[in-house]
């Protein structure tokens, strides 16, 4: 049987071992281009929905991936501090 590396039903991965195990959906990307400008959505468990409108997809691109990653940084460093607090209660 040949089954494609990323062959997904309902969100269980087919026992193939060529697969690597499944990860995290942090973010889901929409780009939509109204009349002169493009509206850009990040959807996020953490965050919600946020919204971006730029009249070029350059700058819209560079502003949702900049808060994406000032998101996650934020992120990472909270789950440090509270990493590192919980090593200090034991």
């Amino acid at each position: 049987m040949n089954i494609p590396k990323n062959f997904y039903i309902e969100g269980v991965l087919l026992n193939n071992p060529e697969v690597k195990p499944m990860e995290e959906i942090l973010y889901n990307i929409e780009i939509h281009k109204e009349e002169n400008k493009f509206l850009g959505r990040l959807f996020s468990d953490v965050d919600g929905i946020k919204e971006f409108k730029n009249e070029r997809l350059d700058e819209l691109l560079r502003d949702m991936t900049l808060d994406m990653q000032l998101a996650l940084d934020e992120f990472t460093t909270r789950s440090t501090d509270f990493s590192e607090s919980h090593e200090d209660h034991k």
